[in-house]
């Protein structure tokens, strides 16, 4: 039980050459004691500039839960793999319960206005009468 607690969420985010070291990763993270609870399928993209002459990777992410006292050790054994060009490990925003999911459907919709964000209609008498106030 005191095990759990010491225990700390983080989240890792990679770019990888080839599937095996996509999957290099997530058995490391396992290997090291981490309870991986979220994985992401792995998405080929194609790099904006070369890193380590590399034109093209796999991008990957995942969360998981590891006691802090080893997280030096994963970033030390993640930055001396030859398979992953790029990671990043950060620890998520107080209380987000699980990761979020970017949905294409959902960035398009459109946005429901509430009352507050409708501007007034007036009629013409009671806009000419406004301007008159405000002109005088």
């Amino acid at each position: 039980m005191t095990e759990q607690k010491e225990k700390k969420d983080y989240e890792l985010a990679f770019l990888a050459k080839g599937e095996s070291d996509a999957a290099e990763v997530s058995s490391f993270l396992r290997s090291a004691s981490a309870e991986v609870f979220f994985e992401s399928p792995r998405t080929s993209i194609t790099l904006a500039y070369r890193i380590k002459k590399e034109q093209s990777a796999l991008f990957g992410y995942a969360c998981f839960s590891l006691d802090p006292g080893k997280l030096k050790s994963v970033e030390t054994e993640l930055r001396l793999k030859s398979g992953i060009l790029r990671f990043l490990l950060i620890t998520p925003p107080f209380g987000k319960s699980k990761p979020a999911v970017f949905s294409a459907d959902r960035a398009r919709a459109p946005r429901t206005s509430r009352e507050g964000d409708r501007p007034q209609t007036l009629s013409n008498e009671a806009l000419e009468k406004k301007i008159e106030e405000i002109l005088q």
